[in-house]
């Protein structure tokens, strides 16, 4: 209690204020601090850019003010600074011309709906077990003039899935799964085989699945596993009013451990 009434003391006047941390909850206070002060940097610069992204692959793509648990990266990811390590990779899969895009951890909807705005002539689906998503995933569409499908029971094996793999020829999986990408390995060897992935992974929850996976890649893909970086905020001129601490804030993505994603290309694509 004493440790929370000093920190309160310090962070208050920069409208910071801590909370007990509960049992079995995860992350530390300075975490939940730090979240809370999202939600009163964020929403003005969220505001003055009008929900459409500024730069990046999905420059122009509007999303919804609310709605999702990812509300927390809203500025992140209208500024062009959210999971900015991907943007090579996904310049590429745009020029790859895939015919099929499977977005698996839709949320939203940046990924999809920023993917179908750049591929319009691509089948865009997308799967999220957290279904109050769907709302603000709709929303999006409708913002962007856009039609994706959104399917009811996805799983990487075929016959239990409600997306058809074998109508397409060029598929492109954007997987963020929090470790359900172990289960890419039981895809049809063929399916994997002619598919493109980029995959956020979660070796904290499925220990070696960044191995197993380029295991089950590295033989018919080109693999690259892609690091987290740090941010400088002197590349987002959105930012320059706040003050360092805000700068920091907005920018990360609090996410507890060093993230890496797989990006596999099939060499067939090439």
């Amino acid at each position: 209690m004493a440790r929370r009434k000093i920190l309160n003391a310090l962070l208050s006047p920069l409208g910071f204020r801590a909370h007990r941390k509960q049992k079995n909850q995860g992350g530390s206070i300075l975490n939940s601090v730090a979240l809370e002060r999202k939600t009163v940097v964020c929403p003005p610069i969220a505001e003055k850019l009008d929900y459409v992204v500024q730069r990046g692959p999905f420059e122009g793509l509007k999303l919804p003010d609310s709605g999702t648990w990812s509300d927390y990266d809203i500025v992140a990811k209208l500024i062009g600074a959210y999971e900015a390590e991907l943007f090579p990779a996904l310049e590429e899969i745009v020029g790859l011309q895939p015919d099929c895009a499977v977005n698996i951890g839709a949320s939203e909807g940046y990924y999809a709906i920023g993917l179908k705005r750049r591929l319009p002539d691509c089948s865009v689906f997308t799967f999220d077990i957290d279904k109050n998503a769907l709302p603000a995933l709709n929303k999006c569409m409708t913002g962007n003039q856009v039609e994706i499908s959104v399917s009811q029971h996805f799983n990487f094996e075929s016959e239990k899935s409600d997306i058809d793999l074998s109508r397409f020829e060029r598929p492109a999986f954007i997987v963020d799964c929090e470790g359900c990408e172990e289960r890419i390995a039981l895809m049809k060897p063929d399916e994997i085989q002619k598919s493109l992935f980029l995959v956020e992974c979660h070796d904290m929850n499925v220990p070696n699945v960044t191995e197993n996976l380029v295991a089950a890649m590295e033989e018919t893909h080109d693999v690259e596993v892609i690091h987290q970086q740090v941010r400088d905020h002197r590349a987002f001129p959105e930012l320059a009013h706040l003050v360092e601490l805000d700068r920091f804030v907005v920018l990360s993505e609090f996410r507890g451990h060093d993230m890496h994603w797989i990006y596999a290309v099939p060499k067939a694509w090439k």
